[in-house]
């Protein structure tokens, strides 16, 4: 908990606007859940971003649906190599109950999610009213020496979209899986966000098979006629 707090005393604050969709496709590229929704009125997510050459960085805007909680908790984007969680580098948007919300950088090693720090991050500022989250920060193209920071300028990466809980302080596991982009996603590009569910990496599927209603009902008639005639 005293670490949010000091990262809200180390990463600069700025006065945010409401987040909003004004140029999406024309000037920034953008992503909304559900596809075709209108903010602050059934969005339950949003993402936008920029190209802020003039400062070799990306100008980011997030928004999240915490509706059933407090108003509390995360929302993040991750740049990834491949749509499965894991080796990812992460910019998380974090509002603790009671206390000022803070953007700081992570990096994922399998299901594991590890706080970093606020380099590479500027103009970041978090707000929760009515249970809707905004978030906006601007992130550096890349740091120099760090490996776990990923050169978004220089190299394309999935995106993965999500947003869960905060306990004691602590971002915790997302409620859903997050949202992974359909491509690898170019910072200059306008063009809207297309995505699918991400997955978690093999370790923790272990190739779980989820079963349809009508193949339980296949299985449970043959249980059925084996029962009668056997």
């Amino acid at each position: 908990m005293m670490s949010l707090m000091l990262i809200c005393a180390l990463l600069p604050v700025v006065a945010m606007a409401a987040v909003s969709n004004a140029g999406c496709g024309s000037t920034k590229a953008c992503f909304k859940s559900p596809e075709g929704c209108t903010l602050y009125t059934d969005c339950t997510f949003f993402l936008s971003y920029v190209d802020n050459a003039e400062m070799s960085a990306v100008d980011f805007e997030m928004l999240a649906d915490r509706s059933g909680t407090d108003g509390s908790g995360w929302a993040g984007v991750g740049f990834s190599t491949d749509k499965s969680m894991g080796s990812d580098s992460v910019v998380m948007c974090m509002k603790p109950a009671s206390e000022e919300g803070a953007v700081q950088t992570a990096f994922t090693t399998g299901t594991t999610n590890a706080l970093t720090g606020t380099d590479g991050l500027s103009n970041g500022v978090v707000t929760v009213t009515n249970n809707i989250l905004e978030c906006s920060f601007t992130r550096n193209y890349s740091i120099n020496g760090n490996a776990n920071f990923y050169d978004i300028e220089s190299t394309s990466y999935y995106f993965l979209i999500g947003t869960g809980p905060i306990t004691s302080g602590t971002p915790t596991e997302h409620e859903d899986y997050p949202c992974a982009s359909d491509m690898k996603l170019d910072i200059t590009s306008k063009d809207d966000i297309m995505c699918s569910d991400a997955h978690h990496s093999s370790e923790e599927s272990n190739n779980v098979a989820i079963m349809s209603p009508a193949a339980h009902l296949i299985i449970f008639m043959c249980g059925l006629v084996m029962a009668l005639f056997y």
